[in-house]
């Protein structure tokens, strides 16, 4: 782990800027922690001892934001980098379990980071003095722990995001989490009732695209059935097979939350229309819930064992969608995985051979079948029958072959 971090420009120079108006100046958060883990950091936000006005009045010849400045946070842009540049502060009480009631202004950066939810998140670093860590938070990193600043039970009652906070980042990192911060996240799971579904779902599908969700919600089925109840019908058995089917799915939100939901769904169409509404409730957006609904559709099917079988699948779902719906059907159902390794081989068999399995493909076109007098949805569904019968082998896909097959089309009723 660096001793150093490297700071980029207009950090270093939002800092400099800062020191030389006399005032302190610290990269903060999420930024120092990445760092130390050698990942690329998104957003620098820097703590400082100046005011929002200060802040404003040493920044004058940048562009500034005054993004919150109640509580005490100027947003300058630097060299096109925006910076969050926040007064030194303490939180107030937590009537809504998830806002302070006011912001305190204070002259410590200590009592700055107490504030913070995890030891991890509590660092401060400066280019001349170093990294400063008062609650043993690079020692947490070192030994891959979540732990709480503080009392967690309290951490968790001010703000029960931190819930769902402490588990994303233990399936992004790979981290444990502390004994006491273990027993705070079990004993005030309720407090998500107080979270708003929009924010709770921003945790959720960070957690759904994580690389060891295994790990941080095998433990947690009582704390994510707060945010969801339905998830608290599952038997242990059923929970565990259903998270590790979860981690062997890749990191793909509608992918794994169909892995999630394959057990709530009792497979009706009524089943389905109360479970895309439970999500919609939720606040999962719609395109995730549309693809949701097409992994449960064709994962409930399993059948995939001839050509025909694999290029309607591809015919209905496209070869993504396709091929995800067979990882989902292997990860909820391994004894069928060498069968769905064989239908996997089978799609790429025909994509690369360019088989007929889309009516685009076949030999013969809509202008075709104008010409012989068929119009509206006649042509549609002519096109259908005959990739259908190419498909099936009863016709080959050529011109000729195909308009004589035409004459087996059944006749449709006369158009309204």
């Amino acid at each position: 782990m660096p001793q150093q971090i490297h700071l980029p420009g207009p950090v270093h120079t939002a800092i400099d800027l800062l020191n030389r108006a006399h005032f302190e100046a610290w990269a903060v958060g999420g930024a120092v922690r990445d760092s130390l883990l050698l990942l690329s950091p998104h957003d620098w936000d820097i703590a400082t001892n100046a005011t929002p006005e200060e802040i404003l009045a040493v920044f004058s010849r940048f562009r500034c934001i005054p993004t919150g400045m109640r509580h005490g946070t100027v947003t300058v842009i630097i060299q096109g980098q925006a910076l969050e540049i926040t007064t030194y502060r303490v939180d107030q009480a937590y009537p809504d379990h998830r806002h302070p009631s006011a912001v305190v202004f204070t002259h410590s950066l200590k009592e700055d980071l107490a504030r913070r939810d995890f030891t991890i998140n509590a660092m401060a670093y400066h280019p001349a003095l170093g990294l400063f860590d008062p609650f043993g938070g690079r020692e947490d990193l070192q030994n891959k722990c979540i732990r709480c600043v503080g009392d967690p039970f309290a951490r968790l009652e001010e703000d029960a995001l931190r819930i769902l906070r402490a588990l994303r980042f233990s399936a992004q990192l790979g981290f444990g989490i502390h004994t006491q911060t273990r027993l705070a996240l079990l004993n005030k799971a309720q407090g998500l009732f107080y979270i708003s579904f929009e924010r709770a779902w921003a945790e959720i599908s960070r957690l759904l695209s994580a690389s060891f969700i295994a790990g941080a919600t095998l433990p947690f089925q009582s704390v994510l059935a707060a945010w969801w109840v339905n998830l608290g019908r599952y038997s242990p058995q059923q929970w565990e097979k259903t998270v590790l089917a979860m981690q062997s799915l890749p990191a793909q939100i509608p992918l794994r939350l169909a892995a999630l939901c394959f057990g709530l769904w009792d497979h009706t169409e009524e089943g389905q229309t109360r479970l895309l509404n439970e999500l919609h409730t939720r606040c999962v957006p719609r395109q995730t819930r549309k693809e949701l609904q097409m992994l449960l559709a064709g994962a409930k099917t399993g059948l995939w064992d001839t050509l025909p079988q694999i290029k309607r699948l591809l015919r209905q779902y496209g070869p993504d969608l396709a091929n995800s719906i067979l990882l989902l059907r292997a990860a909820l159902f391994p004894d069928e995985a060498p069968k769905l390794a064989k239908a996997h081989s089978m799609i790429t068999e025909i994509l690369q051979s360019r088989a007929c399995w889309q009516t685009s493909q076949l030999d013969i076109c809509a202008q075709d079948l104008l010409a012989l007098g068929l119009k509206g949805r006649q042509i549609g569904q002519a096109l259908a029958f005959l990739c259908d019968a190419v498909i099936d082998e009863k016709c080959p896909n050529q011109r000729t072959a195909l308009l004589a097959y035409l004459q087996h089309f059944p006749p449709l009723p006369p158009l309204a």
